[in-house]
């Protein structure tokens, strides 16, 4: 039998302002080059990236423009933004029901919910978060989102009635995500050394 090593690509959003983009590498950490030219789609401080393989494209999360641009996923061409976001989208995943959810940054921004093509589906949460920055899903469909403003993550239910803070007394927590391999599910944190 044959064991075949997969080659892969790894992306890194980078920057803030007219320099921003999405950097790619290769698996040995070779720098490969700029998905998209710098400034590209106007996105400004990229936040997170989504690829959408079926539509070749990939979509990104543009911070402090308002806006999740898109972009076609081999040549990086700007197609068209996806969606208008004025609060500022940060993380963005694509949830249990296949549709995509955006987080906002400013004021106090409900979890958005879109389909795969850039289509409004409604405000999913009942209250908002500022600061959103980080979220997950439990194995019963609870959806969890870290606020790096308030220093807590919001519990909400599978429809998103707010379920109320499940954990506080953090210090700016980012990412959050459940270890799929734990029988019971196991909450991850991430926490920055420094504002954000």
């Amino acid at each position: 039998p044959f064991l075949l090593a997969q080659d892969y690509l790894v992306y890194v959003t980078s920057g803030s302002g007219p320099a921003s983009s999405v950097k790619a590498f290769a698996s040995d950490g070779t720098f490969i080059g700029d998905l998209f030219a710098p400034g590209a789609g106007d996105v400004n401080w990229p936040q997170d990236i989504i690829f959408l393989e079926d539509l070749n494209k990939v979509i990104v999360s543009g911070l402090t423009n308002g806006a999740i641009g898109s972009f076609h996923k081999n040549t990086g061409d700007y197609i068209v933004d996806f969606a208008s976001v004025p609060l500022g989208p940060t993380r963005m995943k694509i949830g249990p029901d296949g549709l995509i959810y955006v987080l906002q940054w400013n004021g106090n921004g409900k979890v958005l919910r879109y389909q795969t093509d850039g289509t409004f589906v409604d405000e999913f949460t009942s209250i908002g978060i500022g600061g959103a920055i980080g979220m997950d899903w439990d194995n019963t469909g609870n959806l969890y989102v870290s606020s790096y403003s308030s220093n807590t993550v919001r519990k909400f239910d599978s429809s998103g009635a707010d379920l109320g803070i499940f954990i506080s007394g953090l210090q700016g927590p980012t990412n959050c995500w459940f270890d799929p391999v734990v029988s019971l599910s196991l909450i991850h944190i991430s926490e920055p050394t420094r504002p954000y």
